[in-house]
């Protein structure tokens, strides 16, 4: 099931996730975020990985329009190093600066 910002969505850890008050048990969650979309992503991101007890994996592909524009990278590039596994980030971007520089995935 895919849900944006309408709706409801709270995580009480450990994979237990509430969508519009109806329960889901995860062991892993992809999530899509653009620009400033990040930050509600981010929230969530930091309360699995903070847990030791929860074992979630989070895939996380974060667009945005240039890489200049890619907010909270290094937070992003850090939490993906320290948890290796558990955490992998995606980048995309529409449009590159440098066509050979770009290592994540481009489109328009």
């Amino acid at each position: 099931e895919v849900k944006g910002p309408l709706g409801h969505i709270e995580y009480k850890g450990c994979g237990r996730l509430f969508v519009d008050k109806v329960e889901y048990k995860v062991d892993r969650m992809t999530m899509l975020a653009g620009g400033t979309g990040v930050a509600p992503c981010l929230q969530m991101i930091v309360a699995v990985l903070s847990n030791p007890a929860d074992k979630t994996k989070i895939k996380f592909v974060f667009a945005n329009k240039s890489e200049k524009d890619i907010l909270l990278r290094y937070t992003l590039d850090r939490l993906q190093k320290e948890n290796p596994g558990r955490f992998s980030v995606h980048y995309t971007i529409s449009k590159a600066e440098d066509e050979g520089g770009w290592a994540g995935s481009g489109g328009s």
